[in-house]
């Protein structure tokens, strides 16, 4: 027995100890990705339901920068409107991308103009609560799932599986194989 002790490789155990360590961090961190998602998606899907008011676009700025690769558009939209009291909204749509595709730049300029009439939607339990786009994006959430699934999957096979280390035996050799090359 101290003799297997003896031939331990301690530094392969160390790191082998490590790795579901690592991989368990992944996956929490992973976890606290898709958690952080989850609520923009439910709020989406819920405004779904919500009633409409007409509010008014009170601003509506458009931050737009080149890059090489293309260009990226980011909006600023404040809206007032009268639910349950006088409030001002911000929120085009819950899941909102960080920047615009020329399509939809389009589409927010030819809906959304200041100074308009808007249709917003509340929250009748928190009339604060608002969006001026009710549509929940499904597409998003395949998105970000994949990403998060990928990500996981690179770490986990970057670890696991490992194949058991096989030790070749040398084959025996016959005493007479020997002395015959002697």
């Amino acid at each position: 027995m101290n003799a297997d002790l003896a031939n331990l490789d301690v530094e392969k155990l160390k790191a082998k100890a490590h790795k579901p360590i690592v991989i368990t961090m992944v996956c929490v961190v992973i976890l606290l990705l898709g958690l952080y998602d989850i609520p923009e998606f439910v709020m989406a899907y819920r405004s779904q339901s919500w009633p409409t008011v007409k509010g008014i676009m009170k601003e509506v700025e458009l931050h737009r920068k080149d890059y090489r690769e293309g260009s990226a558009t980011s909006f600023e939209m404040l809206y007032g409107y009268s639910a349950g009291g006088g409030h001002i909204g911000s929120r085009i749509k819950f899941q909102q991308p960080m920047a615009w595709s020329d399509e939809d730049t389009i589409y927010l300029f030819e809906h959304y103009e200041q100074g308009k009439p808007a249709f917003v939607h509340y929250d009748p339990e928190n009339p604060a609560e608002s969006c001026l786009i009710s549509s929940p994006s499904i597409s998003t959430v395949f998105l970000k799932g994949t990403l998060y699934s990928l990500f996981f999957l690179i770490f986990y096979l970057s670890f696991y599986p490992q194949l058991p280390e096989e030790e070749v035996e040398a084959p025996e050799v016959k005493e007479e194989v020997l002395a015959a090359e002697r």
